[in-house]
């Protein structure tokens, strides 16, 4: 259960980097606030989950069902540190905005090279 809380505080603290940092960048600013692209990065990375649940040397790792509840769990924990980090953004308030967007954006892209470099 705390590699579950520690995990969706790591994706807060990621998702708050990428809307302060990210948002000052215009091209990001610009191609990743559109809610299209946005789902583009959602599907990468819950293939690129997959992909690393085949690499995890336990016993199950070669199932399908694994390498599926392996990427939505990671996806759950990636939405969770993200709406958490709009929602302190948004100064107290949950909204669908470009600080949501950010945030995801930074949650996957910082998780994405966190996982990479941890598997």
């Amino acid at each position: 259960m705390i590699d579950i809380i520690i995990s969706i505080l790591l994706y807060c603290v990621f998702g708050l980097l990428g809307i302060h940092v990210f948002s000052k960048i215009k091209e990001i600013n610009r191609i990743f606030t559109k809610q299209q692209n946005i789902i583009y990065l959602v599907i990468f990375f819950f293939i690129f989950g997959m992909f690393l649940a085949q690499k995890n040397p336990s016993l199950h790792s070669s199932s399908l069902v694994f390498q599926i509840t392996f990427s939505i769990g990671n996806l759950i924990a990636v939405f969770a540190g993200s709406a958490i980090a709009a929602f302190f953004a948004n100064k107290s308030k949950f909204k669908i905005n470009k600080n949501l967007y950010l945030s995801l954006f930074g949650s996957i892209s910082c998780g994405t090279i966190l996982l990479f470099v941890a598997f």
